[in-house]
């Protein structure tokens, strides 16, 4: 049996009439007053009139007393029912074979202690595959990263250096003769230019001018052979080019493959961690369905626990009290298996929907 103690003022006026205050229905919140009662007698002897004509003209003796202002709890008396404060079902997150049950109903548990362990066999050997799938992608990263770095220095470039193709020192070098060439050639057309006058003027002989005249054909052989230099180098430094991007594009399969080996491992290692199951929090082990050998689904209860301190009492208020329900209310609580005690408690919940059929209104306390 249930109480829930919700205290009401009233007005206790002495010499007044007794008013006895009940709930509607027998749901256990209850009233205590003061209760002032007057015995009344049966009939009178005619003895008891003499006495009675003879004390009228006695004096009587009045008090008055002013009004009291008291306290006096109103309750609800009504039926509940006891519940574990917690109660999950264990399952395991991935399917195996039972290898050992370590508790039994009854049995209590504490915090992610084992309660039942699944085979390992097959997430183990997945684990050593994942492994070594992780080794391999490691060296192939490795291998890669001295294929760039090689790449790299054919072409003179140092590790920090970004690739352009004027970096390339065969371009640079090609570019820097193809520079002199063509300042060589600009001076030998002025050298040929300037002695032709001469010629003209027969201040020099044609042998001086036919020696700057090959001077100026040879520049023109220089200036061209080395455009076709520098042309070279740039068609080379472009292999290059696409030799460091295919290694680089190696090197990024190989980064991809060794993350997807290492999330591999991870689930691997996870997987074998599922394999042994335990409990997620102190309580009493209420169902355990399972038996050793027994091969288990994922999502499937192995076991049901349950925390049973504190308790949790939940009430049926009717409808027609469940307005004089607050949370904090204090509850008082009796049970048939120990009828001499009283368990206290306070109303720590109140159900928002009304039970539409048995017009009701569920707490917890």
């Amino acid at each position: 049996m249930t109480f829930l103690e919700i205290k009401q003022n009233l007005n206790e006026i002495t010499g007044g009439y007794l008013i006895a205050f009940r709930p509607a229905i027998a749901v256990g919140i209850f009233a205590a007053s003061s209760i002032f009662s007057a015995a009344c007698g049966g009939s009178q002897t005619s003895d008891n009139r003499s006495a009675a004509n003879a004390d009228k003209s006695k004096t009587v003796e009045t008090r008055v007393a002013p009004a009291i202002v008291r306290e006096i709890p109103k309750f609800i008396q009504t039926t509940g029912s006891f519940a574990a404060d917690e109660t999950t079902e264990v399952a395991p997150e991935i399917a195996g074979r039972v290898e050992s049950v370590l508790v039994g109903e009854g049995d209590f548990v504490r915090a992610n202690s084992i309660i039942i362990k699944l085979s390992e066999r097959d997430a183990r050997l997945r684990l050593a595959q994942s492994k070594a799938a992780e080794a391999q992608a490691r060296a192939q990263i490795q291998q890669a990263e001295a294929q760039v770095r090689q790449a790299r220095a054919q072409i003179g470039l140092d590790k920090g250096d970004a690739f352009a193709q004027n970096n390339v020192p065969a371009v640079r070098e090609a570019r820097a003769a193809l520079a002199s060439a063509e300042s060589d050639l600009k001076l030998a057309q002025t050298n040929e230019r300037r002695y032709a006058n001469l010629l003209d003027t027969g201040d020099t002989s044609r042998i001086v001018y036919d020696g700057r005249r090959n001077e100026l054909e040879k520049a023109r052989a220089a200036v061209f052979e080395a455009r076709e230099r520098l042309r070279a180098a740039e068609n080379s430094a472009r292999g290059d080019r696409q030799g460091i991007d295919a290694a680089l594009g190696n090197l990024e399969n190989f980064r991809a493959a060794f993350e997807n080996a290492r999330a591999a491992t991870a689930l691997s290692e996870k997987t074998v961690n599922d394999a042994t199951i335990r409990a997620p929090f102190a309580g009493f082990v209420s169902s355990r369905p399972v038996a050793i050998g027994e091969y288990v689904s994922p999502n499937a209860p192995v076991a049901v626990i349950v925390r049973v301190n504190p308790l949790k009492l939940l009430i049926n208020i009717p409808e027609q009290q469940a307005a004089l329900i607050q949370t904090g209310m204090s509850v008082s609580a009796s049970v048939a298996a120990q009828s001499e005690r009283n368990f206290a408690g306070r109303v720590s919940r109140i159900n928002p929907n009304l039970n539409e059929t048995a017009r009701s209104l569920t707490i917890e306390a």
